[in-house]
């Protein structure tokens, strides 16, 4: 729930900027907050059930597009750390841009193999 938390974080700043009345603004957070309970079972249901899907059809397709994503995102990493390309004067804030994009693609792929309901589910496992 990190991202929920840092999301959460940002719009009560925002919120304490929109309503100066204390009150108001803790009542709005208030419900933002309660709304976010609810994102984030929503976002695990959908990331469950892909895994399901994924169990029930023996389908290997998103297991290789998660390798071959996970493998070509370090190579890039790599490769733009390492200096082995130059980047053209000018083109800096699209390559961040395009690292940023790419970092929250893989950020959902290592969620959805090593996630919190995944992480939660292997330990209920253990404590039966």
């Amino acid at each position: 729930m990190f991202l929920v938390d840092t999301i959460l974080t940002s719009v009560n700043t925002v919120v304490d900027k929109i309503f100066p009345d204390a009150t108001v603004a803790e009542q709005v957070k208030a419900q933002i907050a309660a709304s976010s309970v609810d994102w984030y079972k929503m976002e695990m249901a959908d990331r469950d059930s892909a895994r399901q899907r994924e169990v029930a059809t023996q389908d290997k397709t998103v297991r290789q597009l998660a390798w071959v994503y996970t493998g070509g995102y370090f190579a890039l990493l790599g490769v733009m750390l390492s200096g082995y390309i130059m980047i053209p004067t000018g083109m800096e804030s699209v390559l961040d841009v395009l690292l940023g994009v790419l970092t929250a693609g893989q950020y959902s792929v290592l969620s959805y193999y090593f996630g919190s309901s995944n992480g939660s589910a292997i330990k209920d496992s253990k404590l039966k």
